[in-house]
């Protein structure tokens, strides 16, 4: 009689960051493919469904090539193929069977952990931060084809490697003793070795991992001087900080660029990667409280802006950003880090700020959540 699991023990806890660590690697790997080992995980995916392995199988480059040639493919053979087949038995059938047993054998208590420290983590990183803006980028691509052939692109379609999450949780569960999940395997290999897949009557498609992938310190794709995702095939896209963008806003970002974009967090990305303190010369950003056709030079000596108590030697320096470049009204507080780079310089940054602040000194107060005199009173800022 099996006896339902409902408290990890310290040793399974302790199998749970491993196995994390162990999806999230094969969630961001940009390794090529093991293609023998995918092309087995496939095989033994479609046996899981019932259906007989495809009879061929096909590789390209990317998920962008994948949907593309997958329509082709279905174009070709189209007299002997009953599209979607595959994708209700084994995308259906299986995943059905594998839910079906964790939720028998576990309580609440251990699905709650699981998901929280395994499948939450790995999803977050993997499904939301690359997977999603992946799935984003192909569909927007689709969004604009003409041939309507596109429209069903995601019929027949497992994500592979970006499916860590939930592969994560199925590992997990599997290894602290729930029974039952062997029809999952071909999946969960198949994610181990490659990346997104199609799965159709008589033909599969396969798809590469990327080559290149760049992310921040908060694991967001992005790269600050070229695509953040790459495929071997040369397919990719630019982000900053989470965002996709178009290549111009990483590559030559300037002013009249982002005056005519019609997207308010597009142009906000642009000004960021242009920098704040090119972004204010370019612009002709006017210091609060300066009335147009003061010199900038003269801009130097005047009120405008105030030495920085916390940061001896260099100052503060609040512009007005007009509506027309931010999408909303808000005035730009300029500051010099408190700590020297590498190469001995002080890197300049912009800090947005409400409209309503028009003094240099209470606008730095309130970045740092602080009031006006305590921040006069601070002896360094790093």
């Amino acid at each position: 009689m099996k006896t339902k699991i409902t408290k990890l023990t310290p040793a399974q806890e302790a199998l749970l960051p491993q196995i994390r660590d162990e999806w999230l690697r094969h969630g961001l790997s940009t390794e090529p493919a093991d293609r023998p080992t995918a092309e087995e995980g496939v095989r033994a995916a479609y046996r899981a469904g019932g259906l007989e392995p495809p009879r061929f199988i096909i590789w390209l480059g990317s998920p962008w090539a994948g949907v593309i040639g997958q329509v082709i493919t279905s174009g070709i053979i189209v007299e002997y193929l009953s599209r979607g087949q595959v994708d209700g038995q084994v995308g259906g059938q299986v995943h059905g069977q594998v839910d079906d047993q964790v939720y028998r054998q576990v309580g609440g208590q251990v699905y709650g952990q699981v998901g929280g420290q395994v499948r939450g983590q790995v999803d977050g990183q993997v499904g939301g931060q690359v997977g999603g803006q992946v799935g984003g980028q192909v569909g927007g691509q689709v969004d604009g084809q003409v041939d309507g052939q596109l429209i069903d692109w995601w019929k027949g379609c497992f994500y592979g490697q970006h499916w860590a999450g939930y592969y994560s949780y199925c590992d997990a569960m599997e290894r602290i003793g729930v029974t039952g999940l062997e029809p999952i395997h071909g999946q969960m290999q198949v994610a181990r070795s490659a990346g997104w897949w199609w799965a159709f009557s008589d033909f599969a498609v396969i798809t590469e991992r990327p080559s290149i992938l760049h992310r921040d310190a908060a694991g967001e794709l992005h790269c600050a001087d070229g695509p953040a995702i790459t495929y071997p095939d040369g397919w990719g896209f630019h982000v900053w900080h989470g965002r996709r963008v178009p290549q111009w806003v990483i590559d030559s970002p300037d002013v009249e660029r982002i005056a005519a974009e019609g997207n308010v967090e597009v142009r906000r990305c642009a000004i960021e990667a242009m920098g704040w303190g090119r972004f204010t010369e370019e612009a002709g950003l006017m210091p609060v409280g300066l009335h147009p056709g003061t010199s900038r030079r003269s801009t130097e000596l005047t009120a405008a802006r105030v030495p920085d108590p916390g940061n001896p030697g260099q100052y503060l320096t609040l512009y007005d950003v007009p509506e027309r470049l931010w999408g909303s009204r808000v005035r730009l507080l300029m500051c010099t880090n408190g700590s020297v780079e590498r190469d001995g310089t002080r890197r300049r940054y912009g800090l947005t700020v409400p409209v309503h602040i028009s003094d240099p000194l209470e606008a730095a107060a309130w970045t740092a959540g602080l009031t006006k005199n305590e921040y006069a009173c601070m002896q360094r800022r790093t």
